[in-house]
C-alpha cells in the first residue's frame, strides 16, 4: 500500500507544576451535578428531597466507587439514578472539588457549564472529627438564553443545611422545571498525593532541512473491508494525517479525506497498529507527521486475501479434521432448518437499553515521567478519559416476527410499550438500526450457513457442558479480516444434534452504531462491542432466542488496555412464543 508523505515537523513543549501539600485539617469537598427527565406522563418530586446511604441502598453501594477514576464513578453515580429515580434521561452537567483548610467563613465556587451559569456557596462547620456540616446554596441562570449572560438574573436551586460523614455520599432532588437536578455530595480527607505533576502540551513549528529522512513503514495491517460493502460498489481512498512519535510508533491519527464511516473506522484502526522506523533529522529521531492513503479496492482485496489463503495452506495439506467437518455440516444442516422456522413464530421482546453519550472534547488524563535531576521529560502518555455527559434509558416491549417481504426474510418488530406507555395501535415498528442489525434468531445462519463457510476460518477450542447439552464450541475467524462487522466469534454447538446453543461475536456492526465509529475516528479508541446470543427454548428440534444482550466499551487508560468503560448497554429477553405460518407480507395465519 503506497504512502504520500508531506512534511511537517512538531516539537513539544511540556509546562510542570507541583500540588499543594495537604494540611492536616484539610478535606475535600466534592459536587457532581445532574439534571435528569422522567419518562412521558411519569410525576417527578415534588419538592426538595435528600436521600442518604442509610436511606438509599444505591447512595450506599456509590461508597465503595468513591476513590475511583471519573471514567468509573460518572457511569455509576448515572446507573444509580436511573434505577433508583427511573429517569428516562440523566445529563451530566459537572463535577467539582474545594479543598477547605479548616477556617470558618463562607466561601463560593462560580462553576461554566455549556450552556449555564451556576453558583455555589457554602459555609462547612466540623461539628466532630468525622462529620462536617455544610450550609450550602446553590444559583443557576435559567434556561432563556437572553438571561444566562454574566451579570444577569439566578434561579435558587437549594438553600439546605447538611451533615455529613466523611466518605458517605448523600444525594439531593431539586425539582425544576419538567425535570429536577440531582447533586451527590461528599467528603473525603485527602492523602497528601507528594509530587504530582500536570502537564500541558503546545506545539511548534521547525522548517524542513535537507537533513530530514522521512520515516518508513516496517510493519503494516490490512483494513478489514467487509463483503457487503464491496458487493454495494463501495469502494476508494481514504485520506489519512498520521502522526509518528521518535519511537516510530502511531501518535495520532486524522482522517482528511473521508469514504464511508464503516471504512474510515478500519483504515484508522488498522494504521494505529502500524509501526515505523521514526523520522531523523541529523540522524536524531523526531515526531513526524505524513499523509498516507488506503485504497479500499475489490479486487485489490481478492489478491490480499487469495496470497493470504495460499500461504497459510502449506503442500500437501490435509483436509480439514474429520469432527471439525463433521461439526460444521451438521451446524450448516442445521442452519438451513432454522432459516425455515424463523418464518413460524411470534414472541414478546423486552429491550432495556442505555446509552451514554460521551462530551465531544473529553477530559484528558496522562503520565508523564520527568528526571529528578533536570527535569527533562522521558516519557509521556495521554488517552481519553470517558466521562458521561449525557446518558438515556430506554425501554420497549414489541411483538417480535419475520416476514418475507419478496425474496427476502426480514425481521420486525411491533411496538407494544415505549418506556412504559402502550402503544393505542400496532401501526408502529421499532426500525433502529442498532437493534435491526442484531437479527437474534438467523445470527448463527451468518457464521455457520452453508453459503457463508467459505469466508471464515473455523477450529474447535472447547467441550462444555452448556444448557444440560454437550457443546462443542467454535473459534469463527473472518477470512478477510472481517465480515458484517465480524471480527472475531465463538459458538456454542450441540455436538449431537448440531444445534446453536449460545453465540459471541465481537465487532461494530457496519450500521447502527454510527456514534461508536465517530468517537473510535476522532479519539485514540479501540472499541470493544461484544454481542451475545443464548438460545434456550426449543421447538420442534429448533431452539430459539431467550436472551441477547450488547455490550459497548472504550479503553479508559489507553488504547488497548483491558480496563474499559461503559458507552452502551442492550438487554433483551424473547418470551411468550406462539408458533404460526407467515403466507404474505405482514399476514399472519395461525
Amino acid at each position: 500500500m503506497a504512502a504520500r508523505y508531506r512534511l511537517l515537523i512538531l516539537a513539544s513543549v511540556m509546562i510542570l507544576a507541583s500540588a499543594p501539600a495537604w494540611g492536616a485539617e484539610d478535606t475535600l469537598i466534592q459536587i457532581h451535578l445532574f439534571r435528569g427527565v422522567w419518562p412521558e406522563g411519569q410525576s417527578g418530586l415534588a419538592k426538595t428531597t435528600v436521600w442518604t446511604s442509610s436511606s438509599e441502598p444505591g447512595v450506599a453501594e456509590l461508597r465503595s466507587k468513591l476513590g475511583s477514576s471519573p471514567s468509573e464513578l460518572t457511569p455509576a453515580i448515572i446507573e444509580m439514578l436511573i434505577d433508583s429515580q427511573g429517569l428516562k434521561s440523566v445529563d451530566e452537567y459537572f463535577a467539582f472539588a474545594a479543598r477547605w483548610t479548616g477556617r470558618a467563613g463562607n466561601y463560593s465556587e462560580n462553576i461554566e457549564h455549556r450552556s449555564y451559569r451556576f453558583k455555589f456557596v457554602y459555609t462547612p462547620r466540623r461539628l466532630s472529627p468525622e462529620i462536617l456540616e455544610l450550609k450550602l446554596s446553590l444559583f443557576k441562570t435559567p434556561d432563556d438564553s437572553a438571561s444566562s449572560g454574566k451579570g444577569g438574573r439566578m434561579d435558587q436551586l437549594l438553600d439546605t443545611r447538611l451533615s455529613l460523614a466523611y466518605s458517605d455520599p448523600m444525594l439531593v432532588g431539586m425539582p425544576y422545571g419538567g425535570g429536577a437536578f440531582f447533586m451527590l455530595i461528599y467528603t473525603t480527607k485527602p492523602e497528601s498525593p507528594g509530587e504530582i505533576r500536570k502537564s500541558r502540551g503546545d506545539k511548534a513549528g521547525e522548517k524542513a532541512t535537507a537533513t530530514i529522512t522521512p520515516p518508513k513503514a516496517l510493519s503494516t495491517l490490512i483494513p478489514a473491508y467487509p463483503e457487503e460493502l464491496r458487493q454495494q460498489g463501495i469502494q476508494g481512498e481514504v485520506g489519512l494525517q498520521v502522526a509518528i512519535d521518535e519511537k516510530g510508533e502511531v501518535a495520532g491519527v486524522k482522517v482528511t479525506r473521508p469514504l464511508h464511516p464503516y471504512l474510515d473506522f478500519a483504515a484508522v484502526q488498522a494504521v494505529r497498529q502500524w509501526t515505523f522506523e521514526p523520522a531523523k533529522k541529523d540522524e536524531k529521531p523526531l515526531l513526524f507527521t505524513a499523509n498516507i492513503t488506503v485504497v479500499f479496492d475489490p479486487e485489490r482485496y481478492r489478491r490480499f486475501e487469495d496470497e493470504a489463503a495460499a500461504a497459510a495452506a502449506p503442500a500437501g495439506a490435509e483436509p480439514a479434521e474429520s469432527e471439525l467437518a463433521r461439526v460444521l455440516e451438521g451446524a450448516a444442516a442445521y442452519c438451513e432448518m432454522l432459516e425455515r422456522a424463523a418464518l413460524e413464530f411470534i414472541c414478546e421482546e423486552k429491550i432495556g437499553e442505555t446509552h451514554y453519550g460521551f462530551a465531544a472534547d473529553p477530559k484528558w488524563g496522562g503520565i508523564v515521567t520527568a528526571s529528578r535531576e533536570t527535569g527533562q521529560i522521558q516519557s509521556q502518555v495521554f488517552f481519553p478519559q470517558w466521562d458521561p455527559q449525557k446518558t438515556i434509558r430506554s425501554d420497549y416491549v414489541c411483538d417480535y416476527l419475520y416476514v418475507r417481504k419478496g425474496d427476502r426474510v426480514e425481521e420486525r418488530r411491533v411496538v407494544l410499550k415505549d418506556n412504559g406507555k402502550k402503544m393505542p395501535d400496532r401501526n408502529r415498528l421499532l426500525e433502529e438500526k442498532r437493534f435491526t442489525a442484531l437479527d437474534p434468531v438467523l445470527a448463527a445462519v451468518d457464521l455457520l450457513g452453508r453459503g457463508r463457510q467459505a469466508l471464515f476460518n473455523y477450529r474447535i477450542i472447547d467441550r462444555t457442558d452448556f444448557l444440560g447439552r454437550n457443546a462443542a464450541i467454535l473459534e469463527v475467524i473472518p477470512r478477510s479480516g472481517n465480515s458484517r462487522g465480524v471480527e472475531y466469534a465463538k459458538v456454542w454447538v450441540d455436538s449431537e444434534n448440531f444445534q446453536i446453543l449460545r453465540s459471541e461475536v465481537q465487532g461494530v456492526p457496519i450500521e447502527g452504531y454510527d456514534d461508536v465509529l465517530r468517537d473510535s475516528v476522532q479519539f485514540r479508541v479501540r472499541p470493544y462491542l461484544l454481542t451475545t446470543h443464548i438460545y434456550e427454548f426449543e421447538k420442534n428440534g429448533i431452539r430459539f432466542p431467550w436472551q441477547s444482550t450488547i455490550r459497548v466499551e472504550y479503553p479508559r487508560h489507553g488504547e488497548f488496555t483491558k480496563d474499559r468503560t461503559l458507552k452502551l448497554k442492550i438487554d433483551m429477553k424473547y418470551d411468550k412464543y406462539q408458533f404460526f405460518s407467515v403466507e404474505t407480507d405482514g399476514g399472519v395465519k395461525k
